[in-house]
């Protein structure tokens, strides 16, 4: 059942873990800030990267209308630090 109810063809952020996994997030997922090394991508063509698995909070969530446009994009850090929201 794992991303039954994000499309295949849902544009979201991969995330290149430390361990080598690819993380994929929907945007706006409130336990990931993407930098410039991450990775926009397809549901399709992230699960061909090596060690794909979806972020469960985005399994809980379901999908979202959240975009991010090339411009919104290039402002990002190149790698900003995961602070984690107060409470």
């Amino acid at each position: 059942m794992e991303g039954a109810l994000i499309s295949s063809n849902a544009i979201g952020v991969v995330e290149l873990r430390d361990t080598g996994d690819h993380k994929y997030h929907v945007y706006g997922c409130h336990r990931f800030t993407p930098d410039l090394k991450d990775q926009r991508m397809t549901m399709t063509d992230a699960r061909g990267e090596s060690g794909f698995y979806i972020c469960p909070h985005c399994i809980e969530r379901g999908p979202g209308f959240a975009q991010m446009s090339d411009e919104e994009w290039n402002k990002l850090p190149s790698n900003a630090a995961w602070v984690p929201p107060l409470g």
